[in-house]
């Protein structure tokens, strides 16, 4: 058989699976959303609910990467507008952009003044270049092998998903029998493991491109490591609100860890001195609570990721 017609009818197979993955139903208010899929144990699992229209067009629809351009406009006007404030008779401040650079001059006969017009306007630029990035749902973050980069302020979209998850976590609750906290993080697991991955763009070049906030993944149905990650992580802390979690970053990977009593066979990481059990929210293979991608073993061993409590 031809390697074309291979991949055509591969193509068709993977389209008939996401079919009976999901199936959506628009209706006058609210979209129905009902999946099928094959846990850990290969036993078929169920899981329908439905959520406003109203939420799903409006909430994070048009998230976008971040823009240093934007950023660097936005903090450009604040210290005009501080600059203008300023007698030019005592103080005179030029600016120049270059290549999505900022930078200024101050001049004055005095040099206390200048020391002064220096410090506020450094206070200011910082101060407005945090707001932008709260503003657009990012945040500075420090990695052991890239330095400072900017990404997508997981841990607020968590925090927030809680809020407007309620239809889902309630479906989740009906749906198993046991209500045991690793009975129900597997459940979350294998259907989350079940919806269509995309590649994950690199973090500390991509500004945040390609990833979807909760709402996005259930309604695009699809998702990256970090996308899958923040929606599971949610879910969780609504179900379970004093449950501490860790949100994982590996260079190309994003894990999720849960503070629970540990067995012998868990796969976990300690930090702060407690013990987190991994998970991998992303699919598409199927690995239960505890256990994690042999790619993913080396990194934790060696603490080689950042992480944020939930």
């Amino acid at each position: 058989m031809r390697p074309l017609i291979i991949f055509i009818l591969f193509y068709l197979l993977c389209i008939q699976v996401q079919a009976k993955t999901l199936q959506k139903t628009v209706n006058e208010n609210t979209i129905s959303f009902d999946y099928t899929w094959q846990d850990h144990s290969h036993k078929t699992q169920t899981l329908s609910f439905s959520l406003p229209k109203k939420l799903i067009n409006n909430k994070y629809r048009r998230f976008k990467r971040y823009d240093k351009d934007k950023a660097m406009n936005h903090i450009y006007k604040a210290l005009l507008e501080q600059a203008s404030s300023y007698n030019p008779r005592e103080v005179r401040v030029q600016f120049k952009q270059q290549y999505s650079q900022l930078s200024y001059t101050i001049k004055s006969k005095s040099e206390k003044k200048i020391n002064e017009v220096e410090q506020k306007l450094k206070q200011l630029e910082n101060k407005t270049y945090l707001d932008f990035l709260k503003q657009h749902h990012y945040i500075e973050f420090n990695t052991p092998w890239a330095g400072t980069k900017i990404k997508p302020d997981h841990k607020n979209f968590v925090i927030e998903g809680v809020d407007y998850l309620e239809p889902v976590t309630q479906a989740i609750r009906e749906s198993i029998s046991v209500k045991k906290p690793r009975v129900l993080i597997n459940f979350v697991l294998s259907w989350l493991q079940s919806i269509p991955y995309s590649t994950l763009e690199s973090r500390t070049e991509s500004s945040g491109l390609g990833y979807y906030p909760p709402i996005r993944v259930i309604a695009q149905n699809i998702g990256d490591c970090d996308s899958k990650m923040t929606l599971m992580s949610a879910i969780i802390k609504k179900i379970y609100p004093r449950l501490s979690q860790s949100l994982i970053y590996l260079p190309q990977h994003a894990l999720i860890g849960f503070q629970l009593p540990t067995l012998k066979t868990d796969k976990y990481t300690t930090i702060n001195g407690l013990h987190y059990i991994l998970a991998e929210p992303v699919g598409p293979a199927k690995y239960p609570l505890s256990e994690i991608a042999d790619s993913s073993i080396g990194y934790i061993d060696a603490k080689s990721y950042f992480h944020e409590i939930i």
